[in-house]
């Protein structure tokens, strides 16, 4: 049996020290199928106008690196700075002139000097890998669209791939910062094998404590809401019970290119990409490989694990609640009346949202004639009634009936210990205050919801 070529895309922005880690576990992997990795380099043009000015131009216009393009392997193709690179290591040096400069300015100059140095770095390939670099960060390069970021950067990373690869090659969208095991590789092609109608895999996930009470503290608020919500939706069999992490996405090139792939967005393209996978087919959850994200702070994007965790961190209320039980049970039942929506107009609290917020010409009697059938109208219903929507609707619930963070959670935990009869958590902290927890404390919680939901994930399938 012919093994399916595995491609790794891997957008790095300011990533010295932490990419390195994550090309380690590539080189590591123990599957036997061919593996490429594609990094993208970027960064945006901003940074050259904040840093230098106009006097940048002055400095570099006659400087050229032409090591990119004269360093090759026999296991290494680089694609990029086949022509003048504006910028190199005499100039980053620049960079560590701080002197009388403004904290916007240090940042821009210090993300200049870490692409310029990460490239450098990898251009000397020392994991040996089939690797392939992309260059948007060099001044003639960097991103100048508004909207440049995570999104356009995975995007142009992909896009670069696709020449060079097949139909049935499997896709694995990484960070930069992740961690994983020799057996990951193998298990998410498996994963894929086990369920070939599958559009995706959506690996479980765990962020390892770093040893800072307040950083993990805010990490495991953030997992801790992350998987509340899984263990909701996949309890009310929701098509959109996945976790959205751009460290855990695998899918065949067919369907990537099907789904339309990731949109350029500054943050939130992975949610949007399984949200467009899970419309066309199953997303697979049980893979027995996890991945470890990176446990830190970061406001790159405007939202995401790191910028959650500056939030935590920071004492930031209500971003991201625990959602209450009922709110689930209203989707829950909407989809149980999907056969009566079917046949005439039912008022549910989903239902009745739908219409209130995104009212659509010819409502749900336009649904039903161009969805006829049950089966067919139930998939349109999904269409409509998507993760987003589902996101909304939860915080649009909340504002309706109130209700505390530690009420939902205990209101969950009571679920699992019904669930768990042969082995029930401990209970939970009285009088529970989440704020008021120790990092150890709030990880035996992140535990036991790890258990539960891979329990549920297995389950599933």
């Amino acid at each position: 049996m012919n093994l399916p070529a595995v491609c790794f895309a891997i957008p790095a922005m300011d990533e010295l020290g932490t990419l390195e880690k994550t090309l380690e576990c590539i080189a590591r992997q123990d599957y036997r199928g061919k593996i490429s990795v594609w990094v993208c380099v970027n960064g945006p043009y901003s940074d050259y106008e904040t840093a230098y000015h106009d006097s940048f131009w002055q400095a570099t216009e006659h400087k050229t690196n032409q090591q990119a393009t004269d360093h090759k392997t026999d296991q290494q193709a680089i694609d990029h700075k086949t022509d003048q690179q504006a910028f190199d290591l005499e100039t980053a040096a620049d960079a560590t002139s701080f002197d009388n400069i403004t904290p916007e300015i240090r940042h821009a100059k210090m993300r200049i000097l870490h692409n310029e140095l990460l490239w450098n770095h990898l251009i000397q390939n020392p994991w040996n890998l089939d690797l392939h670099l992309i260059d948007r960060y060099s001044p003639d390069k960097a991103w100048r669209e508004k909207q440049a970021g995570v999104g356009l950067a995975r995007q142009h990373c992909i896009a670069n791939l696709l020449p060079h690869a097949s139909d049935d090659s499997i896709l694995i969208s990484m960070d930069a910062d992740t961690l994983f095991h020799p057996d990951f590789v193998q298990e998410v092609v498996h994963c894929l094998q086990r369920h070939p109608h599958a559009t995706a895999v959506n690996p479980p996930y765990y962020h390892p404590l770093s040893g800072d009470e307040a950083q993990d503290r805010a990490m495991l608020r953030y997992e801790i809401y992350l998987r509340c919500h899984l263990i909701q939706l996949l309890r009310i069999g929701s098509p959109y019970a996945f976790t959205a992490l751009g460290s855990a996405i695998a899918c065949r090139l067919s369907d990537y290119q099907k789904s339309g792939g990731y949109d350029s967005q500054q943050a939130g393209e992975d949610f949007y990409l399984l949200q467009k996978l899970a419309k066309m087919g199953k997303i697979a959850l049980d893979c027995r490989a996890k991945v470890y994200p990176a446990n830190r702070l970061s406001d790159r994007v405007p939202f995401g694990t790191g910028p959650a965790i500056k939030i935590f961190k920071e004492g930031i209320q209500g971003k991201y609640p625990i959602f209450s039980k009922k709110g689930y049970d209203a989707i829950a039942q909407s989809y149980q009346m999907l056969p009566a929506l079917q046949q005439a107009d039912v008022h549910t609290p989903l239902t009745n949202f739908l219409d209130e917020t995104f009212p659509q010409k010819g409502g749900w009697d336009k649904l039903r004639k161009n969805y006829p059938g049950l089966a067919n109208f139930t998939k349109a219903f999904h269409q409509k009634a998507d993760g987003l929507r589902l996101f909304q609707f939860l915080k649009a619930f909340r504002l309706t009936t109130p209700s505390t963070d530690e009420e939902n959670l205990q209101e969950l935990w009571d679920m699992i210990t019904e669930a768990s009869h042969d082995n029930p958590p401990a209970p939970l902290p009285s009088p529970l205050r989440l704020d008021h927890l120790n990092a150890a404390t709030l990880h035996l919680i992140r535990l036991e919801l790890e258990t539960f939901e891979e329990r549920l994930r297995m389950r599933r399938e």
